[in-house]
C-alpha cells in the first residue's frame, strides 16, 4: 500500500515538473523574460542563474517558526 502511495506521488511530482518546464520553454520561446525557474518550496538547496534566469531545487520541508508578532 505504501509503495502505490509513494509511485502515485513520484508520477504526480514528474507530471507536474513536465508541465511546468513546458510554461518555462514556451515563455523563453517567445521572448518572456523568466526571472526564476524553480522546483519544491522551502529553502533553497541549490541555485545557479544562467542567462538572466535563477534555476534553484528548494527541499520540500519549511521549518515551522512561531510568529512572535502574533504572541505564539
Amino acid at each position: 500500500m505504501i509503495v502505490k502511495i509513494l509511485i502515485a506521488v513520484l508520477i504526480f511530482g514528474i507530471t507536474v515538473i513536465i508541465h511546468e518546464l513546458g510554461h518555462f520553454l514556451l515563455a523563453k520561446a517567445n521572448g518572456i523574460t523568466v526571472t526564476e525557474f524553480s522546483i519544491g518550496f522551502g529553502p533553497t538547496v541549490v541555485k545557479t542563474e544562467k542567462g538572466g534566469t535563477v534555476y534553484s531545487f528548494t527541499s520540500a520541508f519549511r521549518r515551522c517558526v512561531p510568529d512572535a508578532r502574533r504572541g505564539r
